[in-house]
């Protein structure tokens, strides 16, 4: 789940991480093996406030487990009592929901990236689930009368500067072969997006990025990794719309042909663009 996270989404990797140090993808949902104290310092939030929380939304030896303890005080031969508490990682997840903290308002748009990222690969996850159960259906036509593959980012190799690679695909796995091909280390992608229509999503990225090109490459683009994935996401979002409105046939073949012939096409006394099929 990591992985696929860093690879397939624009959630930073380094909330990835954090995250998945407390919430080990081990864990089972319900087991009570995550130490409140580390959840606290992480949502950086006072213990107090958040046991408040914790005690008025969850149920005890479900949710959590509450242990008072003794330990020596640090100038002194006397001992100080603290609440030991253990939640479960569906616990955790939830009192993140719950708090107001700016950590935490990452976790909440964590799950929303999360579901939408669930809803772009929808297909391929239903697909496979049917593959194992055997009801593949059979003879299925595709929606789209355009080319599908992903669009990719690599690390630009032999470079003193950090720089990226843009590229597109309809098969990636012969792609990263040829790339891969003589090289000691193998490349792998940085990021990864499936898209309807391989050509309009990357003219969108090209013409978003422009600005972001490295000298005279055409593909090479000097940019921060996370805004140049925020970019593929929003252009693949775009190209998805266009797809559907294709696929619907509110686009009409016959329109486009005539307005195409159009010199300066109008609707109405006022100027519009058109978007050609082709």
């Amino acid at each position: 789940m990591e992985d696929f996270l860093k690879k397939f989404s624009t959630i930073p990797k380094k909330f990835i991480k954090d995250f998945f140090i407390i919430a080990k993808e081990e864990y089972s949902d319900n087991e009570l093996i995550i130490d409140f104290d580390i959840v606290c310092k992480w949502l950086n939030v006072r213990k107090d406030n958040l046991k408040t929380i914790l005690l008025n939304n969850f149920e005890e030896d479900f949710d959590y487990t509450i242990e008072i303890k003794k330990k020596k005080q640090t100038n002194s031969t006397g001992k100080t009592t603290y609440h030991e508490i253990f939640i479960t990682p569906n616990c955790m997840k939830e009192l993140c929901m719950i708090s107001q903290t700016k950590k935490a308002k990452e976790v909440r748009k964590y799950f929303i990236a999360l579901e939408k990222l669930i809803k772009k690969y929808f297909e391929d996850i239903k697909n496979q689930m049917y593959k194992k159960i055997g009801i593949l259906e059979q003879n299925q036509k595709p929606k789209l009368d355009i080319k599908k593959g992903v669009i990719y980012i690599l690390e630009a190799q032999n470079t003193d500067t950090t720089l990226y690679k843009l590229g597109k695909s309809e098969d990636i796995k012969k792609r990263l072969k040829t790339y891969n091909t003589g090289n000691a280390n193998d490349v792998e992608p940085l990021f990864i997006v499936k898209v309807s229509d391989i050509t309009t999503t990357e003219n969108c990225i090209k013409s978003l990025c422009r600005k972001y090109q490295y000298r005279k490459y055409k593909e090479i683009y000097e940019i921060d990794l996370e805004l140049f994935k925020k970019v593929l996401e929003t252009c693949s979002d775009i190209s998805e719309e266009l797809a559907k409105e294709y696929n619907n046939k509110k686009i009409k073949k016959e329109f486009i042909n005539k307005i195409s012939r159009m010199k300066n096409p109008t609707i109405n006394n006022k100027y519009f663009m058109y978007l050609s099929k082709n």
